[in-house]
């Protein structure tokens, strides 16, 4: 998951489940995301990229 030239696909989803966020990179190095967007409150953020997955809890 430390290959920042590697394509991946990133998910925010809240607490009841629903995705709402998604973007997909195309390898070329950070990825940022505009989060100001969302409501306050708790997200999983999955990112899933050469066949891996990870998912950490985030709150804005």
């Amino acid at each position: 998951m430390g290959d920042l030239e590697a394509k991946a696909e990133i998910s925010v989803i809240n607490l009841t489940g629903q995705v709402v966020m998604s973007s997909r990179t195309n390898g070329s190095g950070l990825h940022t995301l505009n989060a100001a967007v969302l409501p306050k409150g708790v997200y999983v953020v999955s990112v899933i990229s050469n066949g891996q997955a990870i998912s950490r809890k985030v709150v804005l």
